[in-house]
């Protein structure tokens, strides 16, 4: 039990390091975060790592590309940007193994549980 306390809070802080840290990244710069951090949590061999880097990155163009097109309402915007996150769970689903894949979801999981948690926090202070 206090392993798990101890690897929720690592999570946390990571997650919270990495979030603050790509806000002002290009998208070469994320896309290489992202790798980093998945082939660390998800103990990735080397042909994974090349495979989900040119995932990521093409993932990070697009993404890039559909956040600074002023062509696109909020709503267009926010389907194409849905619809990269699906494709991106597609290619990761074809590279990663089995358990990998359930690991990167259940991160993800514990991820916006936290995320939840801070902002029900941040709600109460106002």
């Amino acid at each position: 039990m206090k392993n798990s306390k101890i690897i929720a809070l690592a999570l946390f802080v990571l997650t919270t390091t990495f979030s603050i840290a790509q806000k002002n990244k290009t998208p070469e710069e994320r896309a290489e975060m992202l790798t980093e951090k998945m082939k660390s949590e998800l103990l990735l061999s080397d042909n994974q790592t090349q495979k989900i880097a040119t995932i990521n990155l093409d993932i990070a163009l697009k993404t890039n590309q559909i956040k600074s097109d002023e062509s696109m309402d909020l709503e267009a915007k926010k389907t194409a940007l849905k619809e990269t996150r699906k494709v991106r769970v597609a290619k990761f689903k074809d590279v990663l193994t089995v358990s990998q894949f359930e690991k990167m979801k259940k991160l993800k999981k514990e991820r916006r549980a936290h995320k939840s948690i801070k902002k029900n926090k941040e709600e109460k202070a106002e």
